[in-house]
């Protein structure tokens, strides 16, 4: 090889080497800087990573919205839900859905946030899942045949009389993984029926309410019997219904024959607003503890 040809190679290898140099020189600086602006949450990326991510940033709150998020098969899953509990970073609320601890929780969600990962998206009142219950095919249809002068691009709607009473109906009749009843009075009518085939379905199924007369035990027995959890407060006045964590009716509808029978005219408020609902849950979380 000649002096020449030698020169140019050489001359060559080191633009090469000063290449490679300078892009791993780039990179260390990116990667510094990376580093230095957000940090990266604990099990982030592993299968412990994607159950917290599942839960603290896409709002899943059952084991199937878990699983469907995640994709992992149910051996798999049960053992990262066992060991996140072992490690004290998962919980479980009164009505049985999971919960990331706060400090996981803000690291999750601050991640998310700041990365703008667009595969992490916090579900709203309206969630995109297939199974969230406020975008079901029914609440659409049923909105659409009764008319309440409402849609679902609406947070809050009023309902009033038969639309309210058939209303509660279909949600507790169509209830995925909670029902949650707060009210004083719970007789034995096709509304409170409801509760029987919501529990009997192994929906989590709440009811708070005040203790019953002699005449109206034998049916709460009854509603424990088929599998419905019973609060007795004496100071309970609010009637409140939460379904699925996905939406909640504030009313003035007692589950008494007068209210559900038409004869006492009443009304109340749908809400579709997830901060509203969580405040309603909270509420009403308290009060159970308390």
């Amino acid at each position: 090889m000649s002096h020449r040809l030698r020169l140019v190679h050489t001359i060559r290898k080191i633009i090469f080497d000063c290449s490679i140099i300078e892009n791993l020189y780039l990179f260390i600086l990116k990667l510094k800087k990376t580093m230095m602006n957000v940090s990266i949450p604990i099990f982030y990326g592993s299968w412990k990573g994607k159950v917290i991510d599942a839960i603290a940033v896409n709002n899943a709150k059952s084991w199937e919205d878990i699983r469907e998020l995640t994709r992992l098969n149910p051996k798999h899953l049960n053992k990262v839900l066992a060991e996140l509990f072992e490690l004290d970073i998962l919980e479980k609320n009164e009505f049985d859905e999971y919960r990331v601890v706060y400090d996981i929780y803000r690291e999750y969600k601050d991640y998310s946030q700041t990365n703008n990962n667009p595969n992490n998206h916090r579900p709203e009142s309206n969630s995109k899942s297939n199974k969230n219950l406020v975008k079901s095919n029914w609440l659409d249809n049923w909105i659409k045949l009764n008319k309440p002068e409402t849609n679902l691009t609406n947070k809050h709607f009023f309902l009033e009389g038969d639309n309210l009473q058939n209303l509660s109906i279909q949600l507790i009749k169509n209830a995925k993984t909670s029902v949650l009843i707060v009210n004083p009075f719970v007789d034995e009518t096709s509304l409170s029926k409801k509760l029987i085939g919501a529990a009997s379905s192994k929906v989590k199924t709440t009811l708070v309410t005040r203790s019953p007369d002699k005449q109206k035990k034998e049916f709460h027995n009854l509603l424990r019997e088929k599998g419905v959890k019973i609060h007795y407060k004496k100071t309970i006045h609010a009637k409140l219904l939460v379904i699925d964590s996905s939406i909640a009716v504030a009313s003035s509808m007692n589950f008494t024959a007068n209210s559900t029978s038409g004869k006492n005219w009443e009304a109340g408020i749908v809400s579709l607003e997830q901060q509203t609902i969580q405040q309603i849950i909270d509420s009403i979380t308290n009060i159970i503890k308390n």
